[in-house]
């Protein structure tokens, strides 16, 4: 948070407090408990995300390890990518800051409030800022905060054609020494170079395979 600034945070019960996590209660619950207490509350409105956030937080300091995998595995059905995210948007406080939250300046998408999890400090007071970050907002919106990625599906073709090309002239020059080596030698030795000849051949068969495999990517990726 910048200059140490102290925000509001949203708490489980929808209250707020001064900075920061919400430490874990003490009572000990169950999987089942958690579980009742989460599913009314998810994607009702951001406020509700947050709070189902910030109770699997909670459970996962109080349950431990195999009752918290319970949980999320066989009681919400969620999987552990998707809790990974949650737990993050639990930790970030920029978007549990009550002043955005009660005013309804974010997005009611759990999704969404992970991408901006994902910013940084400037890129998301740039999007307060602009008002780019509001509660309908959507991906493409998130697109403008972030500088353009470089464009590696470019530099990727690029470096898979200078491969292909340094491959084939390697290729080109043994074929050559071994033809000469064949006509210098008059037939002679007739086992090494036929050795040769068939390694040579079986590298063509595996550039050409290369190349057919390629073309499918890609066709593969058109298609996508």
């Amino acid at each position: 948070m910048e200059g140490g600034a102290m925000n509001n945070i949203m708490q489980l019960d929808g209250s707020t407090v001064r900075s920061g996590k919400m430490a874990a209660l003490p009572n000990k619950r169950t999987p089942q408990d958690f579980a009742e207490i989460i599913r009314p509350k998810w994607q009702a409105n951001v406020a509700n995300i947050l709070q189902v956030c910030m109770w699997l937080e909670t459970a996962k300091n109080e349950l431990g390890p195999a009752g918290f995998v319970k949980l999320y595995r066989d009681e919400l059905r969620w999987n552990k990518p998707m809790i990974s995210k949650l737990l993050k948007i639990a930790s970030d406080e920029r978007v549990n800051d009550a002043d955005l939250v009660s005013p309804g300046k974010l997005p009611a998408a759990w999704t969404m409030l992970y991408e901006l999890c994902r910013l940084t400090d400037e890129q998301f007071h740039h999007g307060l800022d602009t008002g780019i970050i509001h509660a309908g907002m959507e991906r493409k919106d998130i697109k403008e905060l972030k500088p353009p990625k470089p464009k590696t599906e470019i530099i990727r073709k690029e470096k898979q054609v200078t491969l292909d090309d340094e491959l084939e002239d390697w290729a080109s020059r043994v074929r050559d020494i071994v033809w000469n080596a064949m006509r210098k030698t008059d037939g002679k030795w007739p086992s090494l170079f036929a050795r040769l000849h068939e390694e040579l051949h079986e590298l063509e068969q595996n550039q050409q395979q290369y190349h057919a495999s390629m073309f499918s990517q890609e066709e593969a990726a058109q298609c996508a």
